[in-house]
């Protein structure tokens, strides 16, 4: 009877092994990751010294944004952690918004670890005249930009300074868990079994 009962929980012990290794082995859902920036802007060598015009560069508005990443916590393992959408932007005589380029660069604060923009070159727009930068970094980020709006003749419109800060409130943490989170607790159990 006893050799029985040995066999019994040996067998027990098997299959939870066999059922937790699949998760050891495949602990979560592998997913490529692009850190992807703004695109860089160019001007058009056609338009170069036809168009003489500056462009007009509004005080442009911020709408901030904090990305979610769910079970990641507050850092991201793929992507960007902040963005800011900048409307009210540039108008221009002969460029249409979707066209547009600004030259985004950093003046004080504590910008973000890893920006979509290299500081100082000229990035382009989005299709709706709006410009979406991303970061990543800790909450609490208070930085000012200065945006310079350029037409594809190269024509630069006046400087203006946007103060990005952290009105979030900290870190939103998504609930869930990989696949691989109760791996260690049936290997435990089945161990404890035995």
């Amino acid at each position: 009877m006893r050799l029985s009962l040995a066999r019994t929980r040996a067998l027990s012990v098997g299959v939870m092994v066999l059922a937790a290794l699949p998760a050891l082995v495949f602990p979560a859902r592998v997913q490529a990751c692009s850190l992807a920036g703004n695109s860089p802007f160019n001007t058009d060598p056609q338009q170069v010294g036809v168009d003489r015009t500056a462009p007009e560069l509004a005080q442009p508005t911020v709408s901030l944004q904090q990305v979610d990443h769910g079970d990641q916590g507050c850092q991201s393992k793929c992507g960007f952690d902040f963005s800011a959408k900048l409307s009210n932007l540039a108008t221009d005589d002969t460029t249409s918004v979707d066209r547009m380029g600004y030259r985004v660069t950093s003046v004080a604060g504590t910008e973000g670890l890893i920006p979509s923009w290299r500081d100082g070159e000229a990035i382009i727009g989005s299709p709706d005249g709006t410009l979406t930068l991303f970061w990543n970094g800790n909450d609490g980020f208070l930085f000012t930009l200065q945006i310079v709006a350029i037409d594809l003749a190269g024509n630069e419109s006046e400087p203006r300074l946007v103060h990005i800060q952290d009105t979030t409130g900290g870190c939103r943490i998504g609930g869930g868990r990989g696949r691989g989170a109760l791996a260690p607790l049936i290997v435990g159990l089945a161990l404890a079994i035995a």
